[in-house]
């Protein structure tokens, strides 16, 4: 059995891995969008890197709740307690999940829910508020977070500007796309 120093670092990792996949998401979806070549395949690809992001952050979360079991809850207390966290948490992973199934082709009305630049931005807003909560309140007291807290500022307002772009009409589905 994993012993509570391995947790904690499994979680660190898996925090950082998710914070790292999140921002190279949301640069490229910024930087991809202003491109007059943006088209329905570079949004399927652009879904990838997102998958990717939302299956290492739903790792981190498996990894906090075993954290947490293994300290007795200890480490949820100085969070806000099980019902604060629980509740911006599960938002959160919800939307997250929500756009993963959409990604991936599994949702009943996943074609639907990929173009839905609402639902798209919802989701990016709350995973960028629960990043900004987490790194952006240790940036106050450790310097080193700061440039983190900075990408994540950045990254946001590039991802603000390209959702106002204009997108072309999506190209349909095809088997071979």
């Amino acid at each position: 059995m994993l012993d509570e120093p391995t947790i904690a670092m499994l979680v660190r990792w898996t925090a950082r891995l998710s914070v790292t996949l999140y921002l190279l998401w949301l640069f490229r979806q910024g930087l991809l969008r202003r491109r007059k070549a943006y088209d329905a395949v570079a949004a399927r690809r652009q879904g990838w890197l997102f998958v990717a992001f939302a299956g290492a952050h739903f790792v981190h979360l498996a990894f906090v709740f075993l954290l947490a079991y293994v300290t007795d809850s200890v480490n949820v207390g100085g969070r806000g307690g099980w019902l604060q966290a629980g509740l911006t948490g599960g938002v959160i992973y919800f939307a997250i999940g929500v756009l993963m199934l959409a990604h991936l082709n599994l949702a009943p009305a996943a074609e639907r829910l990929r173009r839905s630049r609402a639902l798209e931005f919802t989701g990016a807003l709350l995973a960028w508020i629960g990043f900004i909560v987490a790194y952006g309140s240790r940036a106050a007291s450790d310097i080193t977070y700061a440039p983190l807290a900075l990408l994540l500022a950045i990254g946001f307002l590039l991802y603000i500007v390209s959702v106002r772009v204009p997108q072309p009409a999506a190209a349909p589905l095809t088997a071979d796309s």
